[in-house]
């Protein structure tokens, strides 16, 4: 059977949703989602769609944000180690191709790949002794 692209917010709301259910019950990064940080998902979850609308559709102030900064913030908290990412990167993309398969499927994991080695690598400069 033929899984259709993403091609809307109620698609990105849909694998956003799906993607943080995996999260929240993964045993490597699931702590970064309530134990080091309080998340309070209805605030998080519509920020995050609205991250990827801007990342697939450009659409205008959809994201406002700086997507490093609460990273940043929460690596000071517990530092973000690299397996943290991959984690979280293999999560992203089993969910995109669990709902979705065409050419914004394949921007989505390619965008989150760019993401989180971007973070990975950030992290791990932060995280070097001096």
């Amino acid at each position: 059977m033929t899984k259709k692209d993403i091609e809307n917010r109620q698609d990105i709301e849909k694998l956003v949703n799906h993607f943080y259910g995996k999260v929240i019950n993964d045993s490597t990064i699931s702590d970064f989602f309530g134990k080091v940080v309080p998340i309070d998902w209805s605030h998080h979850l519509p920020i995050m769609v609205g991250f990827w609308d801007f990342i697939l559709f450009s659409t205008p102030n959809s994201y406002m944000g700086n997507v490093m900064n609460p990273h940043f913030e929460v690596n000071a908290l517990k530092k973000m180690e690299p397996i943290h990412f991959e984690t979280w990167l293999s999560l992203f993309n089993t969910s995109v191709d669990e709902l979705y398969e065409g050419v914004k499927a394949e921007d989505a994991k390619n965008a989150a790949h760019s993401i989180g080695a971007t973070m990975k690598y950030k992290m791990k400069k932060l995280n070097e002794p001096l």
